[in-house]
């Protein structure tokens, strides 16, 4: 049986990969590759991160693992169709020397431009997270010039691309998208926009294929919502699973947990990174990597953690919803919290179990906490006192330090 290479849940074969290799090493060289020298531009041959001529190459020509991994996203693209897969990674990158993709990391849009776009950290599959935020874009300085505003969609799309980089088998290949458009125009109202997003969407599909792993809508205007949920029975089940449509969002309900981890994650969607510094918050790691706990009504749920002599513990907590009692312990001692070690000190100090209850309004509670003679910590998450039948969602995590 040929080998197989799975590339996000669709199998191409290496047969074909080797097929498409081939042909882009005939076509490599064709007229319209050489510069000015009549010889072959790094330039012109270089594909997301990969020098395409000498990895076509490589191995006989069948090419390095990294080479097969890209060009097998233009054959997923062309429905396993070589040929025409082939011509479009020729096209693509005849349009990339063209459009001076090598030179865009380096253009400046200006201050209009700035500031709606973030790049950092992964989803809970490990893919890049890009989030735009359309609502904060003026219509004219932004979407006014086509041309202006698809060079700078490409600028975003090829920082994004060099977070999948170096390409390796097993690594996500795809990106997650986040598009808020909380105060957004409604697309379609203004022909600036709605020309803006054709000419995008177009060079996307031609020329950065199998790169949307999965594209979350939030804050969209309900009309469109329910538009997208009407002709989704025509769409097949493989796009259709890419698109994620949510309306205004609402922390306490932390839908978008459901896709990405809490320390990567804003506050105002349900998440620790403070909104007006997420990005920067991400790349430092400042936060302690948290997860989601979703709790029933009279459950309690406990976390250890285990501490060296001397070390310290480093916990964060966000209770989305209501409240929860949080205790922490080590050696058998409860932390209280009033001992100058609180959990919740926005709340006031600890019960007479040294248990501190943690609310929707104490936002998000971050402490670093010594444990002289080390041991595991061991923190309980107290929900058992609700008399109620809905549940609370509970952001957690806690490392030693």
């Amino acid at each position: 049986m040929a080998a197989l290479v799975d590339l996000d849940n669709l199998l191409v074969t290496d047969g074909l990969i080797d097929q498409l290799m081939a042909k882009v090493g005939a076509k490599i060289l064709e007229a319209g590759w050489t510069g000015l020298d009549g010889n072959p531009t790094a330039e012109s041959l270089e594909l997301w991160g990969v020098p395409l001529a000498s990895a076509a190459a490589a191995n006989g020509g069948k090419g390095t693992q990294e080479a097969r991994l890209v060009v097998a996203k233009f054959l997923r693209a062309r429905d396993m169709d070589v040929e025409s897969a082939a011509g479009m990674l020729c096209d693509c990158l005849r349009w990339r020397r063209d459009f001076g993709v090598a030179d865009i990391e380096s253009e400046d849009f200006g201050a209009a431009f700035e500031g709606h776009d973030h790049i950092y950290g992964v989803d809970l599959q490990g893919r890049p997270i890009v989030l735009s935020c359309f609502g904060t874009m003026d219509v004219e300085d932004v979407f006014g010039d086509a041309d202006r505003f698809l060079r700078w969609r490409v600028q975003l799309m090829e920082r994004a691309v060099k977070r999948l980089q170096p390409w390796k088998q097993g690594s996500p290949e795809t990106l997650m998208q986040i598009h808020d458009y909380k105060d957004c125009v409604v697309i379609g109202k203004d022909k600036r926009i709605s020309e803006a997003v054709k000419v995008f969407t177009a060079c996307m599909s031609n020329n950065y294929p199998e790169m949307k792993g999965q594209t979350v809508f939030v804050n969209f205007p309900w009309i469109f919502g329910a538009l997208f949920a009407a002709l989704a029975v025509f769409i097949p089940d493989k796009t259709k699973s890419k698109f994620v449509m949510l309306g205004p969002t609402d922390p306490s309900r932390g839908e978008l947990l459901d896709f990405v981890p809490p320390h990567y994650l804003p506050q105002r969607y349900g998440g620790l990174l403070a909104d007006d510094r997420a990005a920067a918050e991400a790349a430092a790691g400042e936060l302690v990597a948290a997860e989601r706990i979703a709790m029933g009504a009279r459950s309690c749920e406990t976390r250890t953690v285990d501490v060296p002599a001397g070390g310290s513990v480093r916990f964060v907590i966000r209770v989305l919803a209501h409240g929860v009692k949080v205790t922490y312990t080590a050696n058998g001692e409860t932390y209280d919290g009033s001992s100058g070690e609180p959990v919740g000190a926005t709340e006031g100090a600890a019960d007479a179990e040294g248990a501190c209850m943690i609310s929707a309004e104490s936002g998000v509670v971050q402490r670093e906490v010594a444990v002289a003679k080390g041991g595991t910590v061991v923190f309980t998450l107290d929900n058992s006192f609700s008399l109620f039948t809905v549940g609370k969602t509970v952001v957690f995590g806690a490392e030693a330090c």
